[in-house]
Formats: C-alpha cells, sequence, structure tokens
C-alpha cells in the first residue's frame, strides 16, 4: 500500500512475465501500469512500502531487490552490496523507526534489515526462536508497540515479538488454530493501525490479536457472508493477500484460491475479487466483485 498515492501495488507473475497492476482504494479500480520495464520477481515476493524512500520494495526469495515509483511508474533493480545473498527470505515488512524493511530468512532463521539507500543487507545478532522448517511464518510490524510480530503456524503454535532497538524476542500466547491449506504464503497477515490489532485470516477463521494485553481472540463472522464452502463471499479462501489501507482505516483483502471443501487441496478456483474488513465495527464491504 502506498498512502501518499492511495494505492495497492500488485504484481501479476505468470512464468517468467510480470505485470504490474494499481488499486485506488478511492475509487476500487484496477489499473495496469506498463512501466518501461517489469521486475525480474520470479514466483511469490514480499511488497513492502519504504514510507522515507517513497518505494515500493519488492523482496524476492533471492534477496535480489527491486524497488517501484508509483509517481514515475518504474521499476528499479538494487545492486547488490557485496558478499552471498541470503539464501531464502520469506516475509517483510517495514520498520518505521529505522526506515529499513525486515525480512525473515526461512532456512536460516535470521532478521536481515534492508537500507533503500544503501542497498545493503544487515543481519540482526539473535536468530527467530523457533526449531526447524520456518516456511510456515506470518510476520507484521506493531506500529503502536513498535514490534515485530512472528507467527508460527504448526502445531505447536507459538508467537513472538522482536524490538528491533534491543533485538529481544519475547514468547507471547500461542494463536488460535488456522487452516492455512497447505500452509501460508504471507498475505494472510496485516497490522491495523486504527484498530492497533494484528489481524490473520484464512479459510473462513479471523483472529485479532491485542500486543498491549498480549490476547488473541477469535472473532465471529457475520452470517451475511455466506457458507464458507461456496464460491459467494470471502470466507473460504486461502493463498490471499491482505493489506491495511490507512486512507480508509481498513484492511483489503485480494484474489487467493476459494476452497470448495474441508480437504487441504480440494476444488480451488483462483478468486479475483477484493474485499474490505473494518476491525472496530466488525464489518465486511465488497469493493471489486468477481468477474467470474
Amino acid at each position: 500500500m502506498d498512502a501518499a498515492s492511495g494505492r495497492i501495488v500488485a504484481v501479476e507473475t505468470t512464468g517468467a512475465t510480470a505485470r504490474t497492476w494499481t488499486l485506488d482504494v478511492c475509487t476500487n479500480t484496477w489499473r495496469m501500469m506498463r512501466p518501461p520495464s517489469e521486475p525480474a520477481l520470479g514466483g511469490r515476493s514480499a511488497l513492502v512500502c519504504d514510507a522515507d524512500a517513497h518505494l515500493i520494495v519488492a523482496v524476492p526469495q533471492d534477496g535480489f531487490v527491486w524497488t517501484y515509483s508509483v509517481e514515475d511508474n518504474r521499476w528499479t533493480p538494487r545492486p547488490w552490496s557485496g558478499g552471498s545473498p541470503p539464501p531464502l527470505l520469506g516475509q517483510a515488512t517495514y520498520e518505521p523507526l529505522s526506515g529499513n524493511v525486515i525480512a525473515h530468512d526461512s532456512r536460516s532463521g535470521d532478521l536481515l534489515s534492508y537500507s533503500v539507500g544503501a542497498s545493503e543487507w544487515t543481519t540482526f545478532g539473535k536468530p527467530v526462536p523457533i526449531n526447524g522448517d520456518r516456511n510456515d511464518d506470518l510476520m507484521t510490524y506493531d506500529t503502536a508497540q513498535r514490534r515485530l510480530v512472528l507467527i508460527h503456524t504448526p502445531d505447536p503454535r507459538h508467537a513472538w515479538t522482536f524490538q528491533p532497538t534491543s533485538g529481544l524476542w519475547s514468547e507471547q500466547v500461542a494463536p488460535p488454530q488456522i487452516n492455512f491449506g497447505y500452509g501460508p504464503t504471507g498475505g494472510e497477515i496485516a497490522y491495523d493501525q486504527s484498530a492497533q490489532r494484528t489481524v490473520i485470516f484464512s479459510f473462513g477463521v479471523l483472529a485479532t490479536y491485542d500486543a498491549t494485553q498480549d490476547r488473541w481472540a477469535t472473532v465471529p463472522l457475520p452470517r451475511s457472508l455466506f457458507n464458507p464452502l461456496t464460491t459467494a463471499g470471502p470466507l473460504a479462501r486461502v493463498y490471499h493477500t491482505m493489506v491495511y489501507d490507512p486512507v480508509n482505516e481498513r484492511i483489503v483483502i485480494l484474489g487467493g484460491a476459494v476452497r470448495r471443501s474441508e480437504n487441504t487441496g480440494g476444488d480451488s478456483p483462483e478468486a479475483d475479487d477484493v474485499w474490505a474488513y473494518k476491525v472496530a465495527s466488525n464489518t465486511w464491504t465488497e469493493l471489486v466483485p468477481s468477474r467470474q
């Protein structure tokens, strides 16, 4: 989400092809941007808005960063600062105190900080306190508490907060059970600045986390959103992306796959609709109807 322009930036990738789109959150309309060149991201990459640099930062899994200027409609590859790139970057978020992007290396467990100005990665001293495979983590930044929130989703589930200034990890109460299909892709979490809550949503279950109270709450979803195992409404989707829209103070849910079965595989047609969710009122609004 680029708050200055009021647009959400999305990159559609199909094989070796990438296309840049923006969603205007005031008019709820998509636009294909057609910049002079598209980023060579390959697969799913984390997109983070660097508010200080006024750039969207794309963090591919191989660590070779691209930045996008909404104002100039231009992607720029960032030079590697030397040494070996991180082996497998997964989650990424923006840390406003330092003005850097924080990413999680899902193979080593390291947290890394990226400076757009210096085009340089640096590693925090202590790795993420999780043993084993870390591909099933979710991460966001709590701006009220100035802490990173990291969720480990497989059983046994865990939650930690991390203070970048002190480098200290603190284990918190475990999150509720949520089905992420074959595993989360990173878009199932967002921090709502107006409500001061971390929000996780997948497969018809929505949970919020209050870091001040160290408390999770599973939020009942309105019956008006239809049966979860249908193509109607946002309830049964997985592999979607959620971002916080500060212009309208809401969470925006984009895309994903609709589930018509409780099975992990099941029939999963792709979703192309867009929904908005407000934590304070527990209300949902369809912003862009499905074309299917």
